[in-house]
């Protein structure tokens, strides 16, 4: 097992890191009280479909949700933004076929009408069929939206932060942190070359013969909405493994941008050594089965589950650290 010595100073700077970046922001509109028609139900599982079009900066596809009953209701709500149109939304009981069902859509609220009578432990699922121009960041991670950048080659350059106003500014749900799925599946479908990196497990890509490339994704522990991200360029993987203090061994996984390669390279045992000593203060990694990953991407950090942003040009500072990786390293505990 990788072994590290840190000093006093260094877990002070590591509880600062936490405490500081963790008060930013303003009042946020996710949260608060539970409306009754998203208290009455729980949500046990999401799978996202998307295409990423980045020439035109649009989003289009389905968000498939599995939701538990908890209180008889008539009606299901789920969150998206406005500026996305609704083209369908489909019903089902677990052993049944789809079919088409009602519903509006008004100031930020998909509202679907059940079409049977549900009781409390009825399994229930919708599929939404969506497309839009999602909200641009402008200063991210701290204002919520995508990121359409570019790299200095000239290339497609993307993310997603929703850390302030949660995950509906791109796809719909119960944009609640009280009601996290028990998993998450995700297919990001993008134009060749690129890369789509995510959380969770990498379940493998399909080449869809029309010069773009699914990539598919699997969450097999509960995540909250705002922590569901993407990445989106020409990436180099970087694969090392680490061998976690209850004596599993953990992927790790650096998706850099090539150019940036070697200084990636550098500093990786930096970032092992950072992991390990939060392991020995707070106890084994709690995402170990899926993966502990980090994207190069087009801002500065953020601590998305098994795939946090990191975005500090490889700067080390004088106590031997990467703060901007140990902080989002921290958040996963």
């Amino acid at each position: 097992m990788l072994k590290g010595k840190f000093s006093l100073q260094t877990f002070i700077l590591l509880l600062f890191l936490i405490v500081t970046f963790g008060l930013y922001g303003g009042i946020k509109d996710s949260g608060g009280d539970l409306i009754p028609e998203q208290a009455a139900y729980d949500v046990l599982f999401y799978e996202l479909d998307l295409s990423i079009d980045p020439e035109n900066k649009t989003i289009a596809g389905s968000l498939l949700a599995r939701v538990e009953i908890v209180e008889t209701i008539d009606s299901l709500i789920f969150d998206l933004k406005n500026n996305y149109i609704i083209d369908s939304v489909l019903f089902k009981e677990p052993e049944s076929d789809f079919l088409n069902v009602t519903y509006n859509f008004f100031q930020g609220q998909i509202r679907i009408f059940i079409p049977i009578s549900v009781s409390p432990e009825d399994i229930i699922i919708v599929k939404i069929f969506y497309n839009g121009s999602p909200r641009e960041s402008q200063y991210p991670p701290w204002d919520s939206g995508f990121v359409w950048d570019q790299t200095t080659q000239g290339g497609h350059w993307i993310g997603v932060a929703c850390e302030d106003e949660g995950a509906d500014i791109w796809w719909p749900c119960k944009d609640h942190p009280s009601d996290e799925p028990d998993s998450m599946a995700l297919h990001f479908t993008v134009p060749q070359p690129l890369t789509c990196v995510s959380n969770g497990k990498f379940l493998g890509s399909v080449e869809n013969g029309e010069e773009t490339t699914t990539f598919n994704w699997f969450i097999s522990t509960s995540i909250n909405n705002y922590n569901v991200s993407l990445y989106i360029a020409e990436y180099s993987l970087i694969e090392e493994d680490y061998f976690s203090v209850n004596g599993e061994t953990i992927p790790f996984r650096f998706w850099v941008l090539p150019e940036s390669y070697d200084a990636a390279v550098n500093v990786l045992p930096v970032f092992l050594s950072e992991f390990n000593f939060l392991e020995a203060v707070c106890g084994p990694f709690p995402f170990g089965t899926d993966k502990h990953g980090f994207a190069h991407a087009p801002y500065w950090g953020m601590e998305h589950q098994t795939i946090i942003a990191y975005g500090n040009n490889f700067d080390v500072n004088s106590w031997g650290m990467d703060y901007i990786h140990y902080h989002e390293l921290a958040h996963e505990w």
